[in-house]
């Protein structure tokens, strides 16, 4: 990849424009957008073409917008957004990280937790979904990255404000709250029930009015997304039987009408999915990984025609690192568990992790309730490995530090090397092959104009199999 670069958002697709001519709308007082930003997308209610996706891209763009106006459209500026997106993932990654390192790795020198912090939070960052999304930014990628990205940001003030209590660190969670559930709930609820608990504590811990402040933080979160659905909608969820794309057709539209758009029938089918081994296709040439998982193994009670798929993989092919980690932090934290249980004391690092895991596995059990499936919705994987690649990495640095020797020393190093250029190999490569095939949908172009990734794009180009097909 150093040879031929990854520039982020170096493609931008049909429909970019969607948010920026949002904030015009909302500057001018109203929610609708015109068909041509949207097309086939659009919600009609009273002739006028709505959008479901959250608000938030739209408020980020409102200072650029009142300054420029229609200008703010250009290809410079919806790339920046994105660029931005990643920027405060990465800075909320990093964040949660560095505290739960120094949670749970308290031994180790400043530096040590600094090095520690960045390597756990860099499996989630520069080899995961990510590349997906900023490969080939549309609308929905969009609302994902930053429902993602102020999702983290609150996580990692959630933890702060546990353990210093402050007023800024209050503003930073209620504001990362916010827009977080507004610009994709499911991803952005993952610090909710973070937010919920420290507002509690701050309120028995006699900080009575930051206590309220918080809670009554959380609660606006919940509710604002309904709340913009009511003003669009004139309901607290999109209505299907509207939307263009779904064209009236009653089966069509029977797979979305669920309260909230979630369909908990489809919970089993969704976690065996994302757990389903073998679900990578390997090829002996470029682009030498695909996507598998065509079809779900529907599993009871969901039923068919209730699911939207679209091909995609699990979780262990796609990202063999962070679901080791993954499983040797869920046993750190039931090891410690038990020991809690015995001694009956307060145990911080405990607290912190469990507290942000139950959150965002909670976000992600609704996430997997949405009948539709696609890859990019593994993003919403990532406030869980924010949490578990910390603390995974946290106890393996407590052991090596333990070992006389140095071969279990390197042999881990090295495993763990390893996974992470294999995730980065598979990760990279199906992301550039989405970005020169605009999601599978056409033959790609390896050469010319139509590759930013030079080498690389060759690389994992994707021409072999759409000739092959």
């Amino acid at each position: 990849m150093g040879h031929g670069g990854f520039p982020l958002a170096s493609r931008i697709g049909h429909r970019e424009h969607y948010y920026t001519v949002a904030a015009i709308s909302l500057l001018h007082g109203h929610l609708d957008v015109p068909y041509s930003s949207l097309t086939f997308e659009c919600f009609m209610r009273g002739h006028k073409c709505y959008g479901y996706f959250g608000i938030t891209p739209t408020l980020l763009r409102l200072p650029v917008v009142a300054l420029l106006g229609s200008h703010a459209k250009g290809l410079r500026w919806e790339s920046l957004y994105f660029n931005l997106g990643f920027l405060v993932l990465a800075a909320g990654g990093w964040w949660i990280s560095r505290q739960l390192v120094a949670l749970w790795a308290p031994g180790l020198s400043r530096r040590a937790n600094w090095v520690v912090g960045i390597t756990a939070s860099a499996p989630a960052l520069g080899a995961s979904p990510l590349l997906w999304l900023v490969a080939r930014p549309l609308v929905y990628e969009e609302a994902i990255l930053w429902g993602a990205a102020f999702a983290s940001v609150a996580m990692g003030a959630a933890i702060a404000l546990r353990s210093r209590p402050r007023a800024a660190t209050i503003v930073v969670l209620v504001a990362a709250d916010i827009l977080a559930t507004n610009a994709r709930p499911t991803s952005g609820a993952s610090a909710l029930f973070a937010t919920v608990v420290v507002g509690a504590w701050l309120f028995l811990r006699s900080r009575r009015a930051w206590g309220v402040l918080v809670l009554a933080g959380a609660l606006v979160a919940l509710v604002t997304p309904s709340v913009v659905d009511v003003a669009k909608f004139g309901h607290t969820s999109p209505p299907y039987a509207h939307q263009l794309l779904l064209g009236g057709n009653p089966k069509r539209i029977a797979t979305f009408e669920h309260f909230a758009g979630l369909n908990p029938a489809l919970l089993p089918t969704k976690v065996v999915s994302d757990l389903q081994p073998n679900a990578l296709r390997l090829y002996s040439s470029s682009p030498y990984v695909g996507l598998a998982q065509d079809h779900p193994l529907r599993l009871w009670p969901a039923r068919r025609g209730e699911t939207v798929w679209e091909p995609t993989t699990s979780v262990e092919d796609a990202l063999p690192l962070c679901f080791l980690l993954l499983v040797i932090a869920l046993v750190m934290i039931a090891r410690r568990a038990r020991t809690w249980r015995r001694a009956r004391g307060p145990d911080p690092a405990l607290e912190a992790a469990a507290v942000l895991l139950v959150g965002a596995l909670g976000a992600l059990a609704l996430f997997m309730m949405f009948p539709g499936e696609t890859f990019r919705y593994f993003a919403d994987w990532l406030p869980v490995f924010f949490v578990t690649d910390a603390v995974a990495l946290a106890a393996l640095a407590r052991w090596l530090a333990g070992q006389r020797g140095r071969g279990r020393a390197r042999a881990v190093i090295g495993l763990c090397v390893v996974l992470f250029a294999a995730q980065m190999f598979v990760e990279g490569s199906l992301a550039i092959q989405d970005a020169l095939t605009s999601g599978f949908a056409k033959s790609a172009h390896c050469s010319g104009p139509l590759n930013p990734y030079g080498p690389v794009g060759t690389v994992f180009c994707p021409d072999s199999v759409f000739k092959g097909s």
